[in-house]
Order: C-alpha cells, then sequence, then structure tokens
C-alpha cells in the first residue's frame, strides 16, 4: 500500500525547533541513510530502521518535501513494529551519478523547500496582519452611531 502524505501547516523546521531541536540529528541521519540508498543502485528498495510515530512522521515529511518525485515510501510492517521502506523510481537517478552530486541535489532539494516554507509563513504573517489592521476599521463602520 502506497503511502500519499497530508501536510498539517506546521513545517519539520518548527517541529524539531519545538522538540529543542534533538531530532536535526535523527532527520540528518535518516537523510544520510537516504542519500547512501540512493548511492547503491544494487538496491531496488531499503527498510528504515524502526521508529516511534512522531519520528515517522518527520521521515513521511523528508520523503514527502524532497525525495516525492525519486522515491516511493510505503508503511512496512516488520516483526511487529511499524516502519518505511521506500523504493527507487525510473528518476532515482536524476539526482546524480556520484555521492557529491547527490548529496548536493538533496542539500538544493532541502534550500529549495525551507526557502518555500519560510516565504509562505512571512506571507500568511503578512495577511493577518492586513486582517488585524482593517478589522478595526470595519468595526467601526459597522457600529450604530448613537451607541
Amino acid at each position: 500500500m502506497l503511502m500519499h502524505a497530508t501536510r498539517t501547516p506546521c513545517t519539520q523546521e518548527e517541529l524539531i525547533r519545538k522538540s529543542g531541536g534533538k531530532d536535526a540529528a535523527f532527520i540528518e541521519s535518516t537523510r544520510t541513510s537516504i542519500v547512501d540508498f540512493i548511492c547503491d543502485a544494487s538496491q531496488q528498495s531499503m527498510v528504515l530502521p524502526p521508529a516511534d510515530g512522531f519520528h515517522r512522521m518527520l521521515i513521511y515529511r523528508e520523503l514527502t518535501d524532497i525525495f516525492s518525485d525519486v522515491l516511493v515510501h510505503q508503511r512496512a510492517s516488520l516483526d511487529g513494529e511499524m516502519r518505511v521502506r521506500i523504493n527507487r523510481t525510473q528518476r532515482t537517478s536524476s539526482l546524480g551519478a556520484t555521492r557529491e552530486a547527490v548529496e548536493a541535489a538533496v542539500q538544493e532539494r532541502a534550500r529549495v523547500v525551507n526557502e518555500l516554507q519560510l516565504n509562505s509563513a512571512v506571507g500568511f504573517r503578512h495577511v493577518m496582519d492586513l486582517l488585524a489592521r482593517y478589522d478595526d476599521s470595519y468595526i467601526h463602520l459597522r457600529t450604530p452611531a448613537h451607541a
């Protein structure tokens, strides 16, 4: 069964910041494992190590945000533990032929995702500021003069 991740408004970086940054090492380790898998063309699929629900969510977000066009992910249950299985696609090799090229491509994808998430958050904040500024004037226009 293929999993399609749905996004919540909170970005992955916000989740990591809220946890005190201790999950950044987990994400980096997972990303390194995925890069290792991509660089080893002899493997068609890989099962990631077991993780609790929160860390699986971070893995799914990483896969969806950075690797969605080059890897397919599935939920897997091995030895009674929930895990994530990743599979190659025809586009997996498009990340590069060398480890350095793959790492550079992954870093660039992560940078673009972070930039898009930041722009989205800043853009939404701008909308909220405008609503707050004009909300008061709207209330004054709607209030009866004799009140």
